[in-house]
């Protein structure tokens, strides 16, 4: 008795020994696990703005923040778009945005940002918070602070005298000095080699990193194909009245069949564009030949028509033209009347902006027979000149008998 009394007091005393040790090993572990897991003040400073920033996102300049900016972020009105977005319809405003008392009626806006300002340095990625960006973001919060708004977003990157200065000497290239109009103010610019290869694959690196960063931006509906133009985003336009310029082409190894490379070109890079549809403004081209002579080549412009319809789709190329006033037509023979014959024919979708402000000496009376020369061709969109807001009745573009903008609506393509 006494001998399994001391064995029970010693199996006893073992097991709560082992029990005790268990329970120490245990209490240890998860001390280590508790202090291991702890969070620990950062060694490195970490300053998202400083990354890689996607839409709806944008980097700012924030003073109170510790590295000067910050990110905001933005709200998607609606989601990215699934097949091809809808043409932007009615009138919209170009250079400056629409004034709240009109964004009824002028809902859209042409945002206009220099090449050199998107890719100031060769093989970077687009700047962060450029214009594109803060109007993306103005326009989202404007959408969703005023429903059934619904502003919409034509991008138009310049090239020519605005591309950026390393693609202008690519190739060791001196930059050439083009001069527009004969008047008392000239404009004028110094521009690359846009009939490069070289210029071309740039601009087409261009469009790919765009359509990265916006083809799946709902508010974006439309861009614009712009690398072979120089002074202004009309890429047929060779400034060819003036002598000056064309020696200047002549000199600088310029030739038609490379300016011909570059127009179809151009066309092709736009191809990365999978949801948004892209425009050319077309006008009656100004071949410039070997000998310095000039003619105007209209059926190299229709030809030209015909490739953005089979290239990029009949639906995803916008035909369109820069610069429509009261005297234009589609018929009588001439070179321009032939060019907008051809796209009426071809047939939506068409946009036009109106000739400038300056242009219209009678600006009720030319404006009412331009904006129906538009609606005739099946134009879907016209920009309408940079002065609206103070030349014209508010309800002028909207009420009867004309309404314009719902006339052209009727036309757009969804």
């Amino acid at each position: 008795m006494i001998h399994s009394y001391r064995r029970r007091i010693l199996k006893f005393h073992s097991q709560r020994t082992a029990a005790l040790l268990w329970i120490g090993i245990f209490a240890a572990t998860g001390s280590i696990l508790l202090l291991s897991t702890h969070a620990q003040t950062p060694t490195a400073s970490v300053e998202p703005e400083q990354g890689t920033i996607s839409m709806p996102a944008i980097s700012k300049t924030d003073s109170t923040a510790s590295g000067g900016s910050s990110v905001q972020f933005g709200t998607v009105v609606t989601p990215p778009p699934s097949g091809l977005k809808p043409q932007i319809p009615g009138v919209i405003s170009r250079d400056i945005f629409p004034p709240a008392a009109w964004q009824s009626v002028v809902n859209g806006y042409a945002v206009g940002v220099n090449w050199s300002d998107l890719q100031p340095t060769q093989g970077t990625a687009i700047a962060n918070n450029n214009v594109i960006d803060q109007t993306i973001a103005k326009v989202q919060a404007l959408n969703v602070a005023t429903p059934g708004l619904n502003m919409h977003l034509k991008l138009r990157v310049y090239a020519g005298r605005f591309a950026p200065n390393w693609a202008k000497i690519l190739d060791g290239f001196t930059p050439i000095t083009i001069t527009d109009g004969n008047g008392t103010n000239p404009v004028n610019g110094t521009i690359g080699p846009f009939w490069h290869p070289s210029y071309e694959q740039a601009y087409a690196s261009l469009q790919s990193a765009l359509a990265a960063k916006y083809d799946n931006v709902p508010e974006i509906e439309e861009v614009a194909i712009t690398v072979c133009s120089t002074i202004y985003g009309e890429p047929m336009i060779r400034q060819m009245s003036l002598a000056a310029n064309v020696s200047a082409y002549l000199a600088a190894g310029y030739n038609l069949a490379d300016d011909s490379t570059c127009q179809h070109a151009q066309i092709d890079a736009h191809k990365v564009w999978a949801h948004t549809r892209s425009s050319l403004a077309f006008n009656p081209y100004q071949q410039i030949n070997a000998d310095g002579t000039t003619k105007i080549d209209v059926n190299f412009t229709n030809s030209l028509m015909d490739y953005c319809r089979s290239t990029l789709g009949p639906q995803r190329c916008i035909l369109g033209n820069n610069s429509i006033d009261e005297t234009v037509s589609s018929t009588g023979g001439t070179n321009p009347s032939l060019m907008y014959a051809h796209m009426k024919a071809l047939g939506a979708p068409i946009y036009y902006q109106t000739a400038a402000s300056a242009k219209f000496t009678d600006p009720l009376n030319q404006m009412v027979t331009t904006l129906n020369f538009a609606i005739s061709q099946g134009a879907g969109m016209v920009e309408i000149p940079d002065k609206f807001s103070t030349t014209y009745p508010v309800d002028f573009f909207s009420s009867s008998p004309n309404l314009f903008d719902q006339r052209l609506t009727v036309l757009a393509q969804p």
